[in-house]
């Protein structure tokens, strides 16, 4: 027998063998067709950032299957502003954003004082948006939107949000001030700037001071810094009464400084307790009440010189 070679089976016990074997039938199995998924529920869908991806892949199979395909998609507030938000990424394309004045379609979703769920979720998806635009610090951007009235609009939508919207909208104001140009916009005009600090420290005051604002009461503090990092306020600012409480306006007639318009919890150093763990925000309190003249070297009062 050579290697390898199997036994010799006869023809007749093969097929013996055969025909005992028994063949069991598969059960009937239905191959369902992919869901269809509604107009509607797509649209809703690219809201959501998790779904935003599979959404538009399958709205871009419908364009030529569903009437009015491109009005509806156009009239349904955001959708345009989602699409369009990874393409201006290019410097190129930006400009051209910015020359159409697009953003401002943004602007009644977010000053809109209506407070339910679906409004407040238009509401962060279009502070989203703006905040995109300026968290790179690109000054035509800057510039577009102090000339567009953008922070009235933060103030208002502070007023009426919800907490995570009151975030983005201090996160849009804090990225204006940190530049030059937005931090001289907003002082040069005393009705504007009283009426800035005026919100951020309602809203220090009045939030609750537990885990879920601390994102919020974090980005009030870092803007009454950027405030007191005023570096012209040597030149234009006037001072009284022999100490470093600082006159925003030497014109005016009242004593409007900085450090009265501060929230106690920040003027007297104690809401550096809420951020035991955060100790960049921590520097950022005492930054800020040494660059107003509240801070001296003394062991008492944590170094904190009450008036």
């Amino acid at each position: 027998m050579l290697p390898g070679a199997g036994r010799f089976v006869p023809p007749e016990s093969r097929e013996g063998r055969a025909s005992n074997l028994r063949v069991t039938a598969l059960p009937y199995c239905r191959i369902s067709q992919p869901r269809e998924v509604p107009l509607n529920q797509l649209l809703e869908d690219v809201l959501d950032p998790q779904k935003r991806g599979p959404a538009l892949i399958h709205l871009a199979m419908k364009r030529n299957t569903v009437p009015n395909f491109s009005l509806i998609v156009w009239q349904t507030p955001v959708i345009v502003t989602l699409i369009l938000q990874p393409i201006v990424i290019d410097d190129r394309v930006r400009d051209e954003f910015f020359r159409a004045e697009i953003p401002q379609y943004l602007y009644p979703l977010v000053t809109n004082p209506r407070q339910s769920a679906s409004f407040e979720k238009l509401r962060i998806t279009s502070l989203g948006m703006i905040g995109f635009l300026v968290k790179e610090l690109d000054l035509e951007a800057v510039q577009f939107l102090l000339r567009s009235e953008v922070v009235p609009l933060c103030l208002r939508c502070m007023e009426v949000g919800t907490v995570l919207s009151k975030t983005v909208a201090v996160f849009i104001l804090e990225k204006l001030l940190s530049t030059e140009i937005g931090l001289e916009y907003i002082c040069e005009n005393q009705e504007r700037f009283l009426a800035t600090n005026q919100m951020l420290a309602s809203m220090f005051t009045t939030l609750p001071h537990v885990r879920s604002s601390l994102r919020l009461l974090r980005r009030v503090i870092i803007c009454f810094y950027l405030f007191s990092c005023n570096p012209r306020k040597e030149d234009s600012l006037a001072f009284y009464n022999s100490t470093y409480k600082t006159h925003l306006f030497s014109d005016s007639v009242s004593e409007i400084t900085l450090y009265n318009l501060l929230p106690d919890g920040i003027r007297d150093g104690s809401c550096i307790y809420m951020f035991q763990d955060d100790t960049e925000i921590q520097n950022c309190v005492y930054q800020l009440l040494w660059n107003l003249g509240c801070i001296y070297n003394n062991n008492n009062n944590n170094g904190i010189n009450s008036y």
